[in-house]
């Protein structure tokens, strides 16, 4: 993974020098100054890069594509398209011709390979802009350097689909980490984001805890009143796990109607706490004729060797008290901590 996004870095670095050289060549004041906050936007996407880079060689970053060969080999097809731009920015632009590069810089840096990269930071350092703000660049370079001049109709064309792909790339990098019917992570970023906050919990040696939580009697929710009553009560008890969660704690559907809540720098009687929460605030929120309620196992540790493995260790344990919780009666929270 650090060779991937060390390539990446270095491609909005060569991105960044061809707006740099654009700024100087640019006779107009407002294009000058214009084309220095493109450059300057790509000097932000490269602090980005530099963080990943760090948390690769951290051990934080898990492996996010099935062959990390082959998308090195596809990273490396991309650079060299970024070469050639680069090359062909050194000579002589008019402002339609400068425009018209940038908009083939941005539509090479839009690999869905970098998307992907992005999304997973973004479900992981919920607070960090750089996601947002990479839409704002985008939105500044399509419009083009202020001025009497006009984008031809092609190069406004070629500005929408850009636009297009922007977005729809958006969407299908986000589903591939967000479960579509509840809105909180997918098994796939759940594991992913637990990978990496867990990595950081080793780096501080704080304790983390993990929940496994099951909706109680969920088959009659489906059985009784159908599946679509089924799907509104997985949606409304997503949401109920969320609004009850930290910013900094990972939810996700783990599969069926059970949830996983994964909580950082936490003890177990503060987890214990908010197992206790959750149970209680998905009680509250039925009614008389919908009665929902969950049963909740809870395991807490250090992880100090191998994170996956302890990770899946800590799992396993919650798993086993949220068995004794449903035995025990259900709507009930049942924890162990690691010896």
């Amino acid at each position: 993974m650090k060779e991937i996004v060390q390539r990446c870095k270095e491609m909005d670095t060569r991105a960044r020098d061809m707006y740099v050289t654009f700024a100087g060549k640019a006779q107009d004041p407002s294009a000058k100054k214009y084309w220095k906050r493109i450059a300057a936007d790509e000097v932000e996407h490269i602090r980005f890069w530099q963080k990943m880079v760090e948390l690769a060689e951290a051990k934080g970053l898990p492996s996010l594509f099935e062959d990390e060969h082959a998308t090195l080999e596809e990273i490396e097809s991309v650079s060299r398209k970024i070469e050639a731009l680069l090359k062909e920015g050194e000579e002589p632009q008019d402002t339609q011709r400068a425009v018209l590069l940038s908009f083939y810089m941005e539509i090479t840096l839009l690999h869905p390979v970098l998307n992907q990269l992005f999304q997973f930071w973004n479900i992981v350092m919920k607070d960090d802009p750089v996601y947002n703000a990479y839409g704002e660049h985008l939105e500044r370079v399509l419009s083009g350097p202020p001025g009497e001049w006009k984008l031809s109709s092609e190069i406004r064309l070629l500005g929408d689909s850009i636009r297009s792909l922007w977005s729809m790339l958006r969407k299908v990098s986000l589903l591939s980490y967000v479960d579509e019917l509840t809105g909180v992570l997918n098994r796939r970023g759940l594991f992913f984001a637990m990978t990496t906050m867990g990595n950081f919990a080793k780096r501080n040696q704080s304790h983390v805890a993990v929940m496994m939580i099951d909706i109680d009697h969920f088959k009659q929710f489906n059985d009784l009143q159908g599946h679509p009553r089924g799907d509104e009560v997985l949606r409304e008890t997503g949401q109920m796990i969320s609004t009850c969660t930290r910013k900094s704690d990972v939810v996700g559907r783990y599969g069926g109607e059970e949830f996983t809540v994964f909580t950082p720098q936490t003890s177990m009687n503060h987890a214990l706490a908010l197992a206790e929460k959750i149970r209680a605030a998905v009680e509250k929120a039925g009614n008389k004729t919908c009665k929902v309620t969950v049963s909740i196992g809870v395991a807490s540790g250090l992880l100090q060797e191998d994170v996956e493995g302890e990770m899946d260790a800590l799992i396993r344990r919650a798993d086993q008290c949220l068995y004794l919780a449903k035995k025990e009666g259900r709507n009930r929270v049942v924890g162990l901590m690691n010896t």
